[in-house]
């Protein structure tokens, strides 16, 4: 109450120290009231909202200009209209070193602004010609209100005209601002933290692309394990580093009991798919051995499948059902295991196989549980983050 009171407050000191400058200043004294004239005005309303950083003190200033009969209401509208615009210089600033979507919003609210500013210069006659018909003689008089009712008006249809195509907008700014090579974890706002509710919810989405470019990174390694891309494998590694040192930043308390029981699946999920990674990066002559032995072939082939697959229901949002395709091949990999275990020891009983190459088609086979151990928990973390 007493904030609110300051302000008018401030409107009054406004009007007494405008009061002085009756006179002396007069509309006259800014550009005339033309297409030109408009648009100078509003240019030196965006440089008053960058002098003072605040259009909210501009409009006040504004107002009090236009009820001492300072400026008149074609000229304050215009004024208005370019204070508006200044707010989006504050906007572009801010998206400086920003993350992704840090840039997309700041971008969205300039580009917003000055669709809403376009519309309230088309405005602007119609709605002086309206006071004229239904007021003769009341814009003049009550000027002061005629910009409140301007102002306001403008921004609320700025609402409803681009409400219903904010999608098509939100996608638009999405190629606008595309994310090009950049990391999964580039929202990762450092700022976020100070709110860790948000900064948690921004882990989540990080994790979730950095997961299906892990997937993707499997299911390249076991279709041509001769051509690993260790770029590819670096990239992903890092946005999983940088993810864990952020998520090391998010502090609960326990009694926060929802965001607690995320954060702790978030850093078990962290965890297994670090190990995926490792494995990925030290033991790519398994993946090699799995190619190559025919044996082992149809096992690296049923979990280059399920990754195939589990990569399509991610792409369709179906996180449910891809946790349960994981499961379903890790507990049937499981089963399939011992199966391939005696065969391979079979082969080196029989001495078609010699030992260390038998133990490096076990390790193979190794390879594949542990693989798919990390994957179905991966999930299984990922169901709880759903939650």
């Amino acid at each position: 109450l007493a904030g609110f009171g300051l302000i008018f407050l401030g409107i009054g000191f406004l009007q007494q120290g405008m009061a002085a400058y009756q006179g002396v200043v007069t509309p006259d004294t800014f550009p005339d009231d033309t297409l030109e004239g408009r648009l100078l005005l509003i240019l030196l309303g965006v440089a008053i909202t960058l002098v003072t950083q605040s259009s909210s003190a501009g409009v006040a200033t504004a107002l009090t200009a236009v009820y001492t009969g300072t400026i008149d209401f074609p000229q304050a509208a215009a004024l208005v209209i370019g204070m508006d615009v200044g707010t989006t210089v504050t906007a572009a600033l801010a998206t400086v070193g920003g993350s992704l979507d840090t840039r997309r919003t700041g971008y969205s609210h300039v580009i917003y602004n000055l669709l809403t500013a376009c519309g309230a210069l088309l405005l602007l006659t119609p709605y002086t010609l309206a006071w004229e018909w239904l007021a003769p003689g009341g814009l003049a008089q009550h000027a002061e209100l005629a910009l409140v009712g301007f102002h306001t008006l403008f921004n609320f249809l700025g609402i409803l005209l681009v409400l219903p195509f904010a999608p098509a907008f939100a996608a638009l700014m999405n190629r606008l601002v595309s994310a090009g090579d950049e990391a999964s974890d580039s929202r990762l706002d450092r700022l976020l933290l100070q709110e860790p509710a948000v900064a948690l919810d921004a882990a989540v989405r990080a994790i979730r692309e950095i997961t299906a470019d892990a997937l993707g990174l499997v299911g390249s390694l076991l279709e041509r394990p001769e051509r690993r891309d260790a770029e590819r494998l670096r990239r992903v590694g890092g946005a999983v580093d940088r993810l864990q040192e952020f998520v090391d930043g998010i502090h609960l308390l326990p009694e926060q009991v929802n965001d607690w029981r995320r954060l702790n699946a978030l850093i078990h999920l962290l965890d297994h798919l670090q190990r995926l990674l490792d494995r990925c990066e030290e033991e790519p002559e398994r993946v090699e051995t799995l190619a190559g032995v025919a044996v082992l072939q149809d096992a690296g082939a049923n979990m280059q499948e399920m990754i195939d697959q589990v990569l399509a229901e991610l792409a369709a949002g179906e996180w449910e059902t891809a946790q349960h395709t994981t499961e379903q091949f890790h507990q049937a990999l499981e089963r399939q295991a011992e199966t391939l275990r005696s065969a391979i020891m079979a082969e080196m009983a029989a001495g078609r196989v010699d030992i260390p190459e038998g133990t490096a088609h076990l390790e193979a086979v190794r390879w594949l549980r542990r693989g798919a151990g990390h994957i179905a928990r991966i999930f299984a973390h990922l169901r709880k983050l759903q939650n």
